[in-house]
């Protein structure tokens, strides 16, 4: 009788784990306007399934960082940060959308032909 005592108590916890899963939350999309100076990001919060797959259940919502103005809104209410910190993200972000036009203009400059069809033609002369 101990054991199957033991044994229920030991598989308590199993049986009731589904029920009392961690909630996990995870980014969903992220978007800069170098027009508008705004980072926006959305969050959907979810559960990770007996496979390891993540499951969104509902969405977070939307945040949004206005680096210029130093803040972070979130549902209607807004927080300040250091203006120091708003233009360490700017540069950042800044950094980024270079790259970004860096990369089209160099995809546009090989007619979006990959670098190794490139090297494949200029070696058989063509």
């Amino acid at each position: 009788m101990k054991r199957y005592f033991l044994l229920l108590l030991l598989l308590t916890p199993l049986l009731f784990a589904y029920d009392k899963a961690k909630k996990v939350q995870r980014l969903e999309k992220v978007t800069w306007n170098p027009i508008t100076h705004v980072l926006s990001w959305q969050i959907t919060e979810g559960h990770i399934d007996v496979h390891g797959q993540y499951e969104p259940e509902r969405p977070v919502g939307s945040f949004f960082i206005e680096p210029q103005a130093a803040t972070m809104s979130f549902a209607g209410k807004k927080e300040g940060f250091t203006h120091q910190e708003g233009d360490h993200l700017h540069d950042i972000l800044d950094s980024l959308s270079h790259y970004l036009m860096s990369s089209t203009l160099w995809w546009q400059e090989v007619n979006g032909e990959p670098r190794e069809a490139r090297k494949a033609d200029a070696v058989h002369g063509k």
